[in-house]
């Protein structure tokens, strides 16, 4: 109704008046109306074609900041989050000061998108331009955001306790500033602090909630059904595991999800379905993709390496590839920053070494992964780390991290030795 009243209040100015300003905050409000609805998408057409032609030709400017913060919200809800950031960084550049609160929305939500990518620098960059709000009458509801977001960075990159007060305070505060936004955060930050300290019931409870009128969440169909199936599977509630599971391979999506077949591998693992187990661990490494977030792609990697430590072909244990699988699982955490869960993942691998170096023989490279056996190789024959990237389709810090591993694992004091091993060994 007052989308209605403020377009009426536009059409009865002299046709001569222009009011730019107006007319894309009401485009811009009009598609975040409907996406939070669930509603057609005639809205967002509408901002999206307004503001072709003014991008096209540079012609964005402040007047237009409100509807590419709208769009950059809209895009966030429909899951396409890079194209989410690039309106949210231009929409909070061109706002006037004097529109703190929109500033804030647009910031906030831009660090909430770089944490679901896993550029936590980025992020925290996004949560220090905030700063403290001051002097406005949307002080709390601006501070609520910033709490939020800045509580869930610290949880993210370890600091929990400092995290967990940040969150507690905006917590409060949204008890009497509602935000849809925060309260996006604030889900956000229950599922990863569930995660991060196995309270599985916690984060049963935490879905539970927002399935509840009113509730909003920022994730995929795929996304929301497996954190629904790793709360279950982690209860031991395996029915309702199976039963959700069947229910996501009858829809159209699933045969390309990773998530699915990663879940499917657990089920056919749990029921001793060992030849099915191993197809769906090799799907779901198969379809992984930039689709999934970074942690996302670390957990699907994680069930996928679990399972060939565990059984890997046919029922049979296979070291080579479960040791493969989690030093790419490693190498992906400590590029994203996630240091403690590097170490507990290095942790996995060094019992597996433990538990399978007495069956291996004495082979100089029995310790190797396939992979890294060509890397010691390419070393040994003189190739540089940035060659070696080029060959093997790897950044040369994936190839500096799985060099350094080569030296540990063949109990080497520096890269030179690797050519006198490789030549020892054939």
């Amino acid at each position: 109704r007052c989308l209605a009243a403020v377009r009426a209040a536009l059409d009865a100015e002299p046709a001569d008046a222009t009011d730019e300003i107006g007319r894309f905050d009401i485009l811009g409000m009009a598609a975040m109306i409907e996406a939070h609805t669930g509603t057609e998408n005639e809205a967002v057409v509408a901002l999206e074609s307004a503001l072709a032609p003014l991008r096209s030709r540079n012609l964005l400017s402040s007047e237009h900041a409100l509807a590419l913060i709208a769009l950059g919200d809209v895009h966030h809800l429909h899951g396409s989050l890079e194209r989410a950031a690039v309106n949210l960084s231009r929409g909070a550049r061109l706002t006037a000061a004097s529109r703190p609160g929109f500033i804030s929305h647009a910031r906030v939500l831009l660090a909430f998108i770089r944490i679901r990518q896993g550029r936590w620098a980025d992020a925290a960059v996004e949560v220090e331009r905030l700063g403290e709000p001051n002097d406005t009458i949307e002080r709390d509801w601006i501070r609520t955001q910033i709490l939020a977001v800045r509580g869930l960075l610290r949880v993210v990159t370890g600091d929990l306790d400092a995290g967990a007060a940040d969150l507690r305070e905006a917590r409060v505060l949204a008890e009497t500033t509602p935000s849809n936004l925060a309260a996006m955060v604030l889900l956000h930050a229950r599922i990863v602090e569930a995660v991060t300290r196995g309270d599985w019931d916690g984060l049963q409870h935490a879905l539970d909630d927002s399935e509840e009128p009113g509730y909003r969440h920022p994730y995929r169909d795929g996304e929301w059904r497996v954190l629904t199936l790793v709360a279950a599977w982690n209860r031991r509630s395996f029915a309702d595991f199976r039963r959700r599971l069947t229910d996501w391979a009858l829809t159209s999506d699933a045969v390309d999800d990773p998530y699915y077949w990663a879940c499917a591998s657990l089920a056919a693992e749990f029921e001793e379905r060992h030849s099915d187990a191993l197809a769906a661990a090799e799907r779901a490494l198969t379809v992984l993709g930039p689709a999934q977030d970074p942690m996302g792609q670390v957990w699907v990697r994680m069930v996928v390496g679990r399972y060939f430590v565990r059984y890997g072909d046919e029922g049979s244990p296979d070291p080579d590839r479960a040791r493969e699988v989690w030093d790419h699982v490693i190498a992906q955490l400590r590029g994203l920053g996630a240091l403690a869960l590097a170490e507990r993942c290095e942790g996995i691998v060094e019992r597996m070494i433990a538990r399978f170096e007495r069956d291996r023989g004495a082979h100089p490279l029995a310790s190797l992964t396939p992979q890294q056996v060509r890397i010691a190789r390419a070393v040994a024959q003189g190739y540089t780390s940035d060659e070696i990237a080029a060959i093997e389709f790897l950044s040369k810090r994936t190839i500096d991290y799985h060099v350094t591993n080569i030296v540990v694992r063949l109990g080497l004091s520096s890269r030179r030795e690797i050519a006198r091993v490789i030549d020892a060994a054939d």
